[in-house]
């Protein structure tokens, strides 16, 4: 766990905000697009970081809906039964860790990723990562 909380501690705060724009009209357009995004990911050709911003993207979308059973159902329809309970995880544990740490930070951890999101217990997540996530940015945010 340790290598994960020193994960949030990379870089410089000040970088460049990243624009996430999904190219899409509607949400479900939207939603079909992250989830195929998801689908077409390829571990040899894409980093760590994209596979992160993949999912964020996904729970960004999901989070308009309020994580509501409905947008659930509607995102499990792109994926198996199993597979789709795992994606909503992975892109809600992804959105809430990035969203409170600051984007740019999936381009910049070397040990967290998508499958450690999804293995990880909930209690080690909520109140151990997420925590120190929030925690880090509200310290950042304190000083000039």
């Amino acid at each position: 766990m340790f290598i994960y909380l020193q994960d949030l501690n990379r870089g410089n705060p000040k970088e460049l905000i990243l624009s996430l724009e999904i190219p899409e009209e509607d949400w479900e357009e939207k939603l079909t697009h992250c989830c195929q995004e998801i689908i077409d990911l390829n571990p040899r050709l894409k980093t760590n970081g994209q596979f992160l911003e993949a999912y964020y993207q996904l729970g960004s979308l999901m989070d308009e809906k309020g994580w509501s059973e409905a947008a659930k159902k509607k995102l499990r329809l792109h994926f198996s039964t199993g597979k789709g309970k795992i994606v909503t995880k992975m892109s809600k544990r992804a959105y809430q860790l990035f969203n409170a740490r600051g984007e740019w930070y999936m381009y910049m951890i070397e040990h967290i990723n998508i499958s450690i999101l999804e293995k990880m217990y909930e209690e080690n997540f909520t109140n151990q990562l997420l925590t120190e996530a929030q925690n880090r940015r509200r310290d950042e945010m304190s000083f000039p």
